[in-house]
């Protein structure tokens, strides 16, 4: 596919099948989900919550060089809302990690719409996916092997919990 990577996801829990667009202000995509898999995506469940990573790609904007997109969708019954951090602090810090072992920190999150720095947080209806985009101000030297998004659901007596990827593998075309 003209050198663009792609990239088969094993996540730590669940799989199910929903569908994402690369955002147009993208220039390359570096890590996506392959469309002509036999297998549903893999994704992670969490909570009430289902995660799903799309791609990694570089962007135009030069304090946040490179992002990582991702659906969020509530899967309980009833309308909550929903936070994920950016920089918030160092142990509760959205982050992704390299091949090479190295853990870069979100500078910036988008959830929904609500674009910060600290964290971002939308109202989360059952059943609408939510875009999600990690943005980072440091593009990875090799492709990205864990992703770790830290969140708060308010209403949720452990409020804190992390949805976590791993084990992302890389073909070239």
């Amino acid at each position: 596919m003209n050198g663009t990577v792609l990239a088969v996801l094993m996540a730590l829990q669940a799989t199910v099948v929903t569908s994402f667009d690369a955002a147009p202000e993208s220039t390359s995509v570096v890590a996506q989900t392959t469309s002509d898999q036999s297998e549903e995506p893999v994704i992670t469940e969490i909570r009430q919550f289902r995660f799903e990573f799309a791609n990694c790609e570089r962007t135009r904007n030069p304090e946040s060089p490179y992002r990582c997109n991702f659906l969020v969708e509530n899967i309980g019954r009833d309308s909550v809302p929903i936070s994920i951090n950016g920089d918030v602090a160092p142990q509760r810090t959205s982050y992704i990690v390299d091949r090479q072992g190295r853990r870069i920190n979100a500078t910036m999150i988008d959830v929904a719409g609500d674009r910060q720095s600290f964290y971002g947080t939308a109202q989360a209806p059952p059943g609408v996916p939510m875009r999600v985009s990690l943005f980072l101000e440091t593009v990875p030297v090799e492709e990205v092997s864990y992703i770790e998004l830290y969140c708060t659901a308010p209403r949720d007596p452990g409020q804190q919990f992390s949805a976590t990827f791993s084990d992302l593998e890389y073909e070239v075309d």
